[in-house]
């Protein structure tokens, strides 16, 4: 909503997966960020990838018989309620989002190597999207967490909590700050749509 309004909206739908399963292998940070980049090279259907600080887990969607080969490959256990569980990773209904503290969403590069940050224990942390998004619980300032994720090779976003007063997205360069000013005016040039909803000069 800062660039227009959306009036019409187009949907593809896809058949429903004849089969779906997802595992659980055990594994810290820093082997779960090996595992799941070394799954996301093949052709397994492997349809998504998270990890706490204990296990990695893998959603598997496809025909019945490809989905069991795959579970074979792979290994680990079962988890029983996958659906479910999926479902909490998606709307934030897992433990691990079930508190007071600022919430950061970092999206770095799939193989960055778990991040550490000062007063920020494994238990601040849940990877998903294959490790390409990294959520962190933290009271660390918000421009420490930006910096450490600019630092990684990608960027970070308060995304609940914290100072609403301050920047919740990452600082932009002069150059990309410049960029973005050209487009927002092209695109609403009398400033209506949510001035200052991403920058204060936006």
């Amino acid at each position: 909503g800062t660039l227009g309004v959306l009036l019409d909206i187009s949907l593809k739908v896809l058949p429903h997966r004849l089969a779906e399963q997802t595992l659980v292998v055990e594994a810290d940070f820093d082997s779960a960020i090996n595992i799941m980049n070394r799954w996301a090279g093949t052709p397994l259907p492997i349809t998504a990838m998270c990890a706490d600080r204990q296990y990695v887990y893998f959603r598997l969607c496809g025909t019945p018989s490809s989905v069991q080969a795959s579970m074979q490959r792979i290994g680990g256990s079962l988890l029983a309620d996958g659906l479910n569980f999926w479902k909490s990773v998606r709307e934030h209904g897992l433990p691990f989002f079930d508190d007071a503290r600022p919430l950061f969403r970092l999206s770095l590069p799939a193989a960055q190597a778990h991040l550490c940050l000062a007063n920020a224990s494994d238990e601040d942390w849940f990877i998903g999207w294959g490790g390409a998004q990294r959520w962190l619980k933290s009271e660390l300032p918000a421009e420490v967490v930006f910096a450490a994720a600019q630092a990684a090779g990608g960027h970070a976003t308060l995304f609940r909590g914290g100072d609403r007063q301050g920047d919740v997205f990452a600082p932009l360069s002069d150059a990309h700050m410049q960029w973005h000013k050209r487009l927002k005016q092209a695109f609403d040039p009398k400033g209506i749509l949510n001035p200052g909803r991403m920058y204060m000069d936006l």
